[in-house]
């Protein structure tokens, strides 16, 4: 299914209404807001480690070079992962559709069996694939991966081949099962589904894949709503919050 128009602003993901015009920001990118204290150690250990296995390509270089080449290396690996995610969930989505798949990249094939034993397993009836879902009301949207009809109950299941699944994952489906609308390219809107299950197919590039059943609450969809009140207060009242500075009087 075509995704909507999205558009990027300061590095935050707006979706755009195809009729109205209206911008509003992805569920990802209001999570965003919430503190990831690995992050940083993450990035650390990957830039050390580029800089060990890449001496060669540093050593010579003036320091601001240096250090730009190495300051970066982190965010190189996380964009091909993205890069490597989005393969996963092209490839899901033909599986799906039993379209036949004549090459799967070699750093996939493990997510990509993974993806195939869980749908063999599961037997969904396809209700929506990629399906962007707006919330009027609350002012986001989101894409998820599937929702399905599974042993006569309606699933809603992302895919994830990152490393693990973490917590604010249930973040993100409790904003997608609290959708208004699946709105389309035409503007053409469908109304959610009540869904009865909440899921992560988790496919690794390395590793077993496994079925995580997700518990979504109303404790959750609120949490969300605080994420994006902190993303609104960024995006606005933080601009404005700090006033002149006034010079301090010297006191002898």
């Amino acid at each position: 299914m075509p995704e909507l128009k999205t558009v990027t602003v300061a590095g935050a993901r707006f979706y755009e209404h195809p009729v109205t015009g209206q911008q509003v920001p992805g569920v990802t990118t209001i999570i965003d807001v919430l503190s990831k204290p690995a992050l940083p150690r993450w990035a650390a250990k990957e830039t050390a480690a580029f800089a060990v296995a890449n001496r060669k390509s540093w050593q010579d270089l003036d320091d601001a070079a240096a250090i730009d080449l190495l300051k970066g290396s982190p965010w190189r690996i996380s964009g091909s992962a993205m890069s490597k995610g989005t393969e996963v969930h092209s490839i899901a989505e033909k599986l799906l559709m039993n379209i036949q798949v004549d090459f799967i990249p070699p750093d996939v094939q493990n997510s990509v069996r993974g993806v195939a034993q869980i749908i063999e397993w599961l037997k969904p009836e396809v209700l929506h694939m990629e399906a962007s879902i707006w919330n009027m009301t609350k002012g986001y949207a989101g894409t998820t991966d599937l929702i399905a009809k599974i042993d006569g109950e309606t699933w809603l299941l992302d895919w994830k081949s990152s490393k693990d699944v973490y917590p604010d994952m249930g973040l993100q489906l409790a904003a997608y099962g609290h959708g208004e609308v699946i709105l389309k390219p035409d503007g053409t809107e469908t109304p959610v589904p009540k869904i009865d299950k909440f899921a992560v197919a988790h496919v690794p590039k390395v590793g077993k894949s496994s079925l995580v059943m997700i518990d979504v609450t109303e404790d959750d969809f609120k949490g969300f709503c605080a994420a994006l009140q902190v993303f609104e207060w960024r995006a606005s009242r933080s601009k404005e919050i700090i006033k002149a500075k006034l010079p301090v009087k010297q006191f002898d």
